[in-house]
């Protein structure tokens, strides 16, 4: 999916309904992954593939793992505690992971609310003009990237609600 936005020659079949299409397609794998205590860990268009029908398909499960039932506040969700060293992928990591290291499905939904910033933004990842040490900070103070361009007030106010912290 990130190569495919991002090349100059497929600016005009990447519009707003592909666009849209995407979302709608990677958001269904994840349920599905949310479905089955998946917690994939790694969202992001360079792990979408495409086949040559436009279909998106969520790849890339390194990172992924089977999450426990957990019985707190987020008793829906299945929850992972990273124990090792992990590298993140800051850029796309929700800001209670930066803090904690658990990953569960909100920080998947946060994940997949900055590839839609990358598939609106034709590539470019969240947050261009900041270092990666400087992100963590920026996330972690609350900061959401800005509207895209393209991207319509209600489908940003979407990708808003996936950002919340509640």
């Amino acid at each position: 999916l990130l190569s495919f936005v991002k090349k100059d020659g497929n600016r005009a079949a990447v519009d707003s309904q592909f666009q849209i299409s995407m979302g709608q397609q990677v958001a269904s794998a994840m349920a599905f992954l949310a479905s089955r205590g998946v917690v994939h860990r790694d969202l992001a268009a360079q792990n979408v593939l495409l086949d040559s029908r436009k279909l998106a398909r969520v790849s890339d499960f390194g990172l992924a793992r089977q999450g426990a039932a957990n019985t707190s506040r987020e008793n829906a969700y299945a929850v992972y505690n990273a124990i090792d060293s992990v590298a993140l992928p800051v850029r796309w990591t929700a800001p209670e992971v930066l803090e904690s290291m658990r990953f569960n499905t909100p920080s998947d939904i946060w994940a997949f609310a900055m590839m839609m910033i990358e598939v609106f933004t034709f590539g470019k990842r969240p947050f261009p003009e900041i270092s990666n040490a400087a992100v963590y900070g920026f996330v972690l103070s609350g900061a959401q990237p800005q509207q895209p361009k393209n991207c319509t007030n209600e489908v940003y106010a979407l990708l808003q609600s996936c950002w919340s912290m509640d």
